[in-house]
């Protein structure tokens, strides 16, 4: 019995927790709106510290 509960418990609520955790992440890869604010944010540190030399 105790073999079950772990494979039902173990398994089922594994799998749900990683989706939960893996959702974020796969509509950022679907719709990534933050390389709009990602990209030009590096693009200003990069040329920044090329300035600074």
């Amino acid at each position: 019995m105790q073999h079950w509960v772990k494979i039902l418990f173990g398994a089922t609520f594994g799998w749900i927790f990683t989706a939960i955790l893996a959702l974020p992440l796969l509509t950022s890869l679907i719709y990534p709106r933050e390389y709009d604010k990602l990209i030009p944010a590096v693009f200003i540190i990069g040329v920044s510290r090329l300035s600074k030399e």
